[in-house]
Order: C-alpha cells, then sequence, then structure tokens
C-alpha cells in the first residue's frame, strides 16, 4: 500500500465498525460508490461481507475489480461469502477465472466450486467451464475448470475428462484430469489409463494414471493372460528361466494390466496336453491358452552367448494367433537380476 492509501485510512477513522452497522444496506450501497476514501470503502465492504444482503452485489462485483488490490480482494472475498444464485456474482467468476491474475483465478475457482457444493447442478457454470477446459489458451485456466468439474456428476463430464487426460498439451491438466478420473472411478477409462501409465512423456502423469487404476480397480477383468515357459538355449540356466517366468508373470499380475494364469494351472495344462517334453512353440502355446481359456498368451526366450543374454518376449492373441506386441533386451548374465527387471518393464511399457 502506498502513502496516500495509509493517509486516507487515517481520515477514514471518523467511521468506524459499529457506527457503519447502524447504516441502513441503501446507505452503505450509496456511500460505497460515493467515497473516495480507501479506508472507508474496506470497512462498507467488510460490513457488506457480514450481511449477505442480495442488494449489495452488483456493488461487490464492481468492486471486485477495482484498480486498488486491498479493495478489490476485499470485495472478492465478500463475494465469497455469498450462498444462492446470484447471476452477475457468478458472470464475474467466469471473468475472474479467465483474467491474468492466478490469485483472483485460484478464489473465483473457489467461489464456483462453492456454487456447485451448495447446488449440485449450475447448467450455465457448468456449461462455460467446459467450454473453457477445452478452448482457453490458458493452461492454468484450463486447469482450474478440471479442478472445479471433478465434483460435477455426469457422464459428460466423465468423457471430457478422459479427453483432457489424452490430448491436453499441459502435463498439469492432463494429470488433474487423470486424478479426477481415478477420484470418480470411471470404470471405461482404465485403458486409457493403461496407456497413459505406459506411454505418457511426462512422470507424473504416469505416476497419477498408476494411482488412478488402483483406485478403481484397473485391472482389464476381461483380459486373461498365460505366461508359457521360456525356451532356452542353455540347459544349465533352467532354474533362472523358470525363476524369470514367474518373476514376469508377477509384474504383469502386479501392473494389473490382465489377470495372470497361474504357473501351476499352466503346468497342469502342459503336462496334460503332452508338451513338457517338447519346445513349445507358438502353435503349441496358442493350443494351451485355449485350453486354460485364455485370451493372450506371453511366450519367449532367453539366449546366451560366451556371457551375454537376449530376452525376447512375445504376446499373441488365442483366437487370431496374431502377434500383439514383443520386446528385447540385452546384458550380462552376471547381472541377471537387473537385465530381468528390465526386461519385463520393456514388455509391459510395449503392452
Amino acid at each position: 500500500m502506498n502513502l496516500l492509501f495509509w493517509l486516507s485510512f487515517m481520515l477514514g477513522c471518523s467511521y468506524d465498525a459499529a457506527q457503519i452497522r447502524g447504516k441502513s444496506s441503501t446507505w452503505l450501497s450509496k456511500k460505497l460508490v460515493e467515497t473516495t476514501n480507501p479506508s472507508l470503502q474496506l470497512l462498507l465492504i467488510k460490513e457488506m461481507e457480514q450481511r449477505k444482503d442480495p442488494a449489495h452485489l452488483v456493488q461487490l462485483v464492481r468492486f471486485a475489480g477495482d484498480s486498488n488490490k486491498s479493495i478489490s480482494k476485499a470485495a472478492f472475498s465478500a463475494l465469497l461469502s455469498y450462498d444462492g444464485r446470484f447471476e452477475e456474482r457468478d458472470a464475474f467468476y467466469l471473468q475472474m477465472l479467465d483474467g491474468p491474475n492466478l490469485q483472483y483465478q485460484r478464489m473465483a475457482t473457489r467461489g464456483i466450486s462453492d456454487r456447485f457444493l451448495a447446488q449440485e447442478q449450475v447448467p450455465y457454470l457448468k456449461n462455460s467451464l467446459m467450454k473453457k477446459s477445452k478452448q482457453s489458451r490458458s493452461w492454468t485456466v484450463r486447469l482450474h475448470a478440471i479442478q472445479v468439474l471433478t465434483w460435477v456428476a455426469g457422464e459428460d463430464i466423465d468423457l471430457l475428462l478422459m479427453e483432457r487426460a489424452r490430448i491436453d498439451q499441459n502435463a498439469e491438466v492432463r494429470r488433474a484430469a487423470v486424478m479426477a478420473i481415478g477420484g470418480r472411478q470411471i470404470e471405461p477409462a482404465k485403458q486409457l489409463l493403461h496407456e497413459i501409465r505406459s506411454k505418457d512423456m511426462e512422470p507424473t502423469v504416469r505416476l497419477a494414471a498408476e494411482e488412478a487404476l488402483r483406485k478403481i480397480g484397473g485391472k482389464r477383468t476381461d483380459l486373461v493372460i498365460a505366461v508359457m515357459p521360456f525356451d532356452c538355449n542353455v540347459t544349465d540356466y533352467s532354474n533362472l528361466i523358470g525363476g524369470f517366468q514367474s518373476y514376469l508373470s508377477g509384474r504383469l499380475s502386479a501392473a494389473k494390466i490382465a489377470t495372470v494364469v497361474e504357473r501351476g494351472q499352466v503346468n497342469t495344462v502342459i503336462d496334460e496336453l503332452i508338451y513338457q517334453d517338447t519346445f513349445i512353440d507358438d502353435g503349441n502355446a496358442v493350443e494351451i491358452g485355449k485350453a486354460l481359456r485364455a485370451s493372450q498368451v506371453v511366450t519367449g526366450s532367453v539366449q546366451v552367448f560366451q556371457g551375454s543374454v537376449v530376452i525376447t518376449i512375445k504376446r499373441i492373441d488365442v483366437t487370431t494367433q496374431e502377434i500383439l506386441s514383443s520386446s528385447q533386451t540385452s546384458g550380462e548374465i552376471l547381472d541377471f537380476n537387473s537385465l530381468q527387471q528390465k526386461s519385463a518393464q520393456s514388455f509391459i511399457d510395449a503392452f
């Protein structure tokens, strides 16, 4: 505050709060417009905030846009104290949400949120926010719009959040949309969340997608996967390769990508189909998958050459026998633990 403001504040003490409380609402509105004394204006606005008289809303909206930051902030704060529907105030909230002042954006966000908490459906505000979340050039405006819409019911909001999570150019907006999807437990978004968790360029967005999947119960229950024994060109490493099969199954299950058939069930069917003594090629794997009623099978090989290892993993559709995805990683046999972690993650990322 500058010197002139403080001088006028001292002069304004000719009115105190007790005197102002005894005045009529009409007098308050008239005096707020007439006086140029900032200190008196602040006292008048504070009294209006206490009374919550709808007759004061027009003046509060006007002074919320005052060039004096102390006056505008006080008027804005007074507007936030009002309950109920007042179109002038709601329009002002939307105007401030579009403005460059981040503090006012946050205050407007709070005001609009309070409106939705007090009244579940506010079509005018809802439609305006949906439009801003998609069309505003300011990422902070889109972010605040998403944050408010998180608490607004409706399938149209669900679809909007999924769209923003997928295509918004700003990572913070995508993250907010993903968090909202998790909070609302939007079941149809699970496939999208899996894709975001694997492919979004921003780590914070990927983490938000993983958390959202946990909240929803992000396993794609219609997808059942069976992990086959891996082929290895060196028999001495059979125990190591069997361990990798179990590790990969565990990682797939933990990632909630699909329902993973237990290894014991896989081995039982292999024994029943008399594949235990032969190499399980892709065709055999598909037959085993059908017997297990799995929709997809995972096959692969571990090739060891003079201390170096190459792990290849494939995912095959049981019905079409199409290879849906694959990955290949290489490393040293002495660091196989690290290599299997890298291989499993690479396969999950390519899912």
